[in-house]
């Protein structure tokens, strides 16, 4: 689809330009919600590895739901179904074990349904637990085709391209469609397309795309099938026959796609000739705009919808036979939400202060906000079915005073149609010093060192820098009954080796589990000197690790590879075997100056970690990765690296091995194939003599045709010429030879020309009876003729002279009387009008020929 260049904003007027205060107070507002999101700790220390995903199960089945954390030991997991935590000594259809959920999917209709709903999993540590996104659970179904609301007998002209309807049933997954032409599948082809996965387009029909379709419906899952028992007739009318447009299909009302996904109007209409169909776009406040597109007119596709395409769409129908037609349909894109945390106060927060958050949920349909409190769903709006004051609608959230139990991982969740999404901080709660004398504490600060054992710190912190500015640090803590409850990170700017300046010990937000032993720090400055160091807190007291050595940030003018490689093939070549391809970008190779290449594997069915392969080489880009498991699913992902680091990962792709059932097929395929291909070269050599004789016949067979043809021709030519010969008698060649001269014809000398030995004719006179009227008026002589068989010798009497001389007089009516063969008499040849007599002889010499 192409469009004008001009954008549009499709969600809000055009307001006019703003002032220099707006712009400052907008300016301002950028900076104090930047420094409302910087106020708050994001590395809250606790990340999903593994998150359960929706599934579609048919009856019966198992389903399994997966959730782990960077935690590792010792971290705690419990399920929600619905928001209600799941218990499985009190379901037996469900199992929990190592963070994994299993359900066994009842074969009941009424059992199954309360299965089905939103699951959700909660991981954490002691009190910091966080929340994933929830994951669908729905039962495979196939319900029967809805009552159609367009008619059953279609009309269409020759030439025009014709839009089937196919409403298909509820279905979940959808259900695929398919189409019978008169009870036999319809095969798609180039004129014959599936639009949105269910509708039938033919182009260009002829007479023969007359006939009875029918949509058929099945869900792969549930193996079920169900066709319409609403078939639709297909009429196609002859091309001569003109009509006006006749709207066949209609889009539908209104489209909900969602930001990046592809998007396919039709509308459809038949008439002769042929109609015009155009597309206009009417962006929200805008004017409208034509629609260029490729392909049929009756599709308006749009790919990678975005917020532009929003708006309304109108199908124009038009011939020249007059009638217009016009369908409007709109266009909602719907966006993904975001959700971002921030505040006006800092934290960590005093015990007792106020606590005010707010939620910046973004999104189209507007996202539903709701927060979550270490993985419990304290406060929700009205949306949610809750009517807590201290949520507002806007997705703020206030707390009058704060309790050290409200500190812990704050999510806040924003959903609509498009999806779920949250954002997460960490709230830390102070508790208030209490009023107590200087005797008081210095006795209880006695009693503690008396009743306390000696704190042992971990060890002095190895440092590794990881990019230009930031490095990793590592430490290990002595095995000791001491239980920890968290680490925290320092260090201090020493600035470069020409600056006095040393700033103070920066401690870095954030909590970290005891069982995580490293540390990224970013945000350093290169070519400066830094030292680090530990603490631990352990009993609500802590003790700091002895400080690392001096650390250089070095200036690397080189980086890591940028460049992603991509995943080609992922070939199973045995049972514990896997081929790995991957290509990378044109030059991509020289430019990021690769060494060589990571391979990190994993079985699908487990979330654990990733299998680590070192490939040297820039060039390799292929590997072979064995010991693998028969007939499992692997997750592979590949990233390139140099001495300055590894680049991003490729998309992860799957493959499974083969499994031992399979590759006792192969092997009796391999036979078969193996015998297949001598029978076949066996036959090569004789469909190739086949080929030979085959051209050959086809020759001599044409050339025979040609030969028969040839003969029949002249055959019919001969016969034809035979019977117009005997037309041509003897009669007639004297009647013919007779008008060709008029003064042979007035003496009565006839002479056959053609042919001399044919008997000839003899004109005699049959009696010079001649009738004198005495007519006073007219004065008309009358004369007759008659032709004998008998021949003359050439010469002409008396009788034949005076009938010549009386011929030449205009005044005179000749009646001349000729006997046929057949005995007719030609008396009345000729009528009484001398001025018309050549006339008339032309044309009784041409009927009689």
């Amino acid at each position: 689809m192409k469009m004008s260049p001009t954008t549009t904003v499709p969600y809000s007027d055009r307001l006019p330009g703003p002032t220099f205060a707006q712009l400052y107070l907008i300016v301002f507002a950028h900076l104090v919600t930047f420094q409302f999101s910087q106020a708050f700790d994001r590395n809250i220390g606790i990340s999903f590895t593994s998150v359960p995903e929706s599934r579609v199960a048919p009856p019966g089945d198992r389903v399994f739901f997966n959730c782990k954390t960077n935690v590792g030991k010792g971290q705690q997991i419990r399920w929600l179904h619905n928001g209600v935590i799941l218990d499985s000594s009190q379901r037996s259809d469900i199992k929990i074990s190592n963070g994994q959920l299993s359900i066994k999917v009842r074969t009941s209709k009424r059992n199954r349904e309360r299965q089905t709903g939103r699951y959700q999993c909660v991981a954490g540590i002691d009190n910091m637990f966080l929340m994933s996104l929830p994951a669908e659970l729905s039962i495979a179904h196939l319900e029967k085709f809805p009552e159609p609301d367009s008619p059953s007998t279609i009309e269409a002209n020759v030439g025009n391209n014709v839009m089937l309807p196919c409403e298909p049933p509820e279905s979940d997954p959808p259900a695929i469609i398919q189409w019978f032409k008169d009870g036999s599948l319809l095969n798609m082809s180039e004129f014959h397309t599936l639009v949105n996965l269910k509708h039938l387009l033919l182009e260009n029909i002829a007479a023969n795309y007359s006939g009875i379709y029918t949509c058929q419906a099945s869900n792969h899952l549930t193996r079920d099938t169900v066709i319409s028992e609403h078939p639709l007739n297909l009429t196609v009318l002859p091309e001569g026959e003109l009509h006006k447009p006749r709207l066949l299909f209609e889009p539908d009302t209104e489209y909900h796609p969602v930001v990046g996904e592809d998007l396919t109007i039709p509308c459809a209409a038949s008439g002769s000739p042929k109609p015009t169909i155009i597309w206009e776009h009417e962006a929200f406040n805008t004017q409208p705009i034509l629609i260029d597109q490729d392909g049929p007119r009756e599709l308006l596709k749009l790919s990678n919808v975005n917020n532009n395409s929003s708006g309304e769409y109108t199908c124009k129908i038009w011939n020249y036979r007059g009638r217009k037609i016009l369908r409007k349909t709109l266009v909602y894109v719907s966006e993904k939400p975001t959700a971002e945390i921030s505040s006006f106060s800092k934290d960590p927060h005093k015990e007792g202060d106020p606590l005010e958050l707010f939620c910046a949920a973004d999104g189209f349909p507007l996202p539903e906000v709701y927060w979550v409190i270490n993985g419990k769903r304290k406060y929700r709006g009205k949306k949610h079915g809750g009517d807590d004051p201290k949520l507002s609608d806007a997705g703020k959230l206030l707390i009058k005073e704060l309790r050290l139990v409200d500190a812990g991982i704050y999510q806040c969740f924003a959903e609509n149609k498009a999806g779920t999404t949250y954002d997460a901080v960490v709230i830390r709660v102070v508790p208030t010093m209490r009023n107590e004398s200087s005797t008081e504490k210095t006795h209880s600060k006695s009693k503690r060192k008396k009743g306390r054992q000696e704190l042992i710190p971990p060890s002095p912190p190895n440092v590794t820098q990881l990019s230009e500015d930031s490095v990793v640090v590592t430490w290990t803590m002595p095995n000791t009954s001491q239980e920890v409850q968290f680490f925290k990170v320092q260090y201090k700017d020493l600035g470069k080796k020409s600056d006095d300046h040393k700033s103070d010990w920066y401690t870095l937000d954030g909590e970290i589990s005891p069982s995580i032993l490293s540390y990224e720090i970013p945000g350093l400055i290169e070519n400066h000197r830094y030292r680090f160091r530990i603490g631990a807190v352990i009993d609500n007291d802590n003790v700091l690790s002895k400080v690392s050595k001096r650390f250089h940030m070095e200036v690397n003018t080189q980086k890591a590879p940028t460049v992603i490689p991509q995943i080609k093939y992922i070939l199973p070549l045995s049972e514990t075997s896997l081929s790995v391809q991957w290509i990378l970008a044109e030059n991509a190779t020289v430019h990021d100056n690769i060494e060589g290449y990571f391979i990190n594997f994993r079985e699908s069915s487990s979330a654990g970690p990733y299998n680590h392969l070192t490939i040297f080489g820039a060039g390799t880009h292929s590997h072979i990765l064995d010991n693998l498991k028969p007939g499992e699913p692997y997750d592979i992902k590949v990233r390139a690296f140099n001495l300055n680091g590894a680049g991003p990962f490729s998309k992860v792709r799957y493959g499974r091995t083969v499994s031992k059932v399979k590759k006792e097929k192969k092997k009796k395929h391999s036979k078969l194939k193996t015998e297949k291909t001598k029978t076949v070269d066996s036959n090569e050599k004789k469909v190739e003599d086949k080929d030979a004789t085959l051209y050959l016949i086809i020759g001599i067979s044409l050339g025979g045709v040609c030969i028969i043809l040839i003969t029949i021709c002249s055959i019919v030519t001969y016969i034809q010429r035979q019977k117009s010969k005997k037309k041509f008698s003897s009669t007639n060649a004297a009647i013919h030879s007779k008008y060709q001269d008029t003064s042979l014809q007035i003496t009565g000398l006839q002479y056959d020309l053609g042919n001399q030995n044919q008997d000839s004719l003899e004109l005699t006179t049959s009696g010079a009876r001649t009738e004198n009227n005495t007519s006073t008026e007219s004065g008309v002589h009358e004369t007759s003729f008659s032709v004998t068989d008998h021949s003359f010798d050439g010469g002409l009497d008396d009788s034949s002279q005076g009938s010549t001389a009386l011929a030449q007089d205009s005044s005179r009516n000749l009646n001349f009387t000729s006997i046929t063969p057949d005995g007719e008499s030609l008396t009345e040849e000729y009528t009484d009008e001398p001025s018309r007599m050549s006339w008339k002889r032309r044309r009784k010499s041409e009927e009689i020929l």
